[in-house]
């Protein structure tokens, strides 16, 4: 995969994400932190728990992309047994990032 941690880890546990480095970056988070998301399927917080790359770029040709667990992917895109791209907003106490 050209998806590489650049920090931390992927998320292991249904309340954890990982974000692409110029989104955690433009949100002003870092590992550990806080994040949250809201989706069609509502909103909910997660634990930054790692950041990613795609390639050697920071993102995907200035996409914002989340990871989560499939599970969890598949709750928040309102499709189980598929995966799917999600479009989400990210806010933060400190701001909002539109992704």
């Amino acid at each position: 995969s050209p998806l590489t941690i650049e920090e931390g880890r992927p998320p292991e546990a249904d309340d954890e994400i990982a974000l692409d480095i110029d989104a955690a970056e433009r949100g002003k988070f870092a590992v550990g932190d806080t994040v949250s998301v809201q989706t069609p399927a509502g909103g909910a917080d997660y634990q930054l728990v790692g950041t990613m790359r795609f390639g050697d770029s920071n993102s995907l040709s200035g996409a914002s992309l989340m990871a989560f667990t499939t599970t969890e992917a598949q709750r928040v895109a309102g499709f189980v047994d598929a995966l799917v791209a999600v479009v989400t907003e990210v806010r933060a106490q400190m701001g909002t990032l539109d992704l």
